[in-house]
């Protein structure tokens, strides 16, 4: 546990120094006419971690949500227009303490609002295809209790450019199945990218 906290706590300062360095290369751009400037790679790989809450008819189910993981590929469309495929976990722990992982493979598309340079508000939409699995561990097993589901969703973003190749994502998602009203809640991720 020490040692995770101090992982933890290193991570942390490296992010700050990171910001302090990054002071003057945000003045670099911070003039530019761009929504992201035109320099900028157009695509991104990023590395997710994520956590969930359950909602409406979903806490009947769940007592909690727990962490989980996935990686994203986002794609600058457009000036304002990003969009992108997504694969990640969503683990809800069931009432009776077995823990419930929903395998989830999604699109979405948003829009790019700038804030200042070299922050960014992302605001838009997700389909998700879940499928609800005991575990993420090989061979993957169905849970028998649940079907699988189509998701909607509704997501808004910060995106914070490290430098012009990497950025850091915090991000806000509140989804529903549509084809019961059995699954639905909160995802919160942060991510962090890399520009090629």
């Amino acid at each position: 546990m020490m040692r995770l906290r101090r992982h933890g706590l290193s991570l942390i300062w490296m992010f700050a120094l990171s910001l302090s360095q990054n002071s003057l290369f945000a003045q670099e751009h911070s003039k530019t006419p761009e929504i992201i400037p035109e320099a900028y790679p157009k695509n991104y790989f990023l590395l997710q971690a994520n956590s969930n809450l359950p909602q409406g008819k979903s806490r009947e189910r769940f007592s909690g949500g727990d962490k989980g993981f996935g990686v994203s590929y986002s794609y600058a469309l457009a000036k304002r227009l990003i969009v992108g495929v997504n694969f990640k976990d969503r683990v809800f722990i069931k009432k009776n303490g077995t823990h419930m992982t929903l395998m989830t493979f999604g699109n979405h598309t948003q829009g790019v609002f700038r804030i200042y340079h070299p922050l960014y508000l992302l605001v838009g939409t997700e389909w998700n295809y879940m499928i609800p699995t005991l575990s993420m561990q090989l061979p993957v097993i169905k849970d028998p209790d649940y079907t699988t589901e189509v998701g909607v969703g509704g997501s808004a973003a910060l995106w914070y450019y490290l430098s012009p190749k990497w950025l850091a994502e915090g991000k806000v998602m509140r989804w529903k199945g549509t084809k019961t009203s059995r699954l639905e809640g909160w995802d919160f991720t942060v991510s962090v990218g890399f520009g090629f």
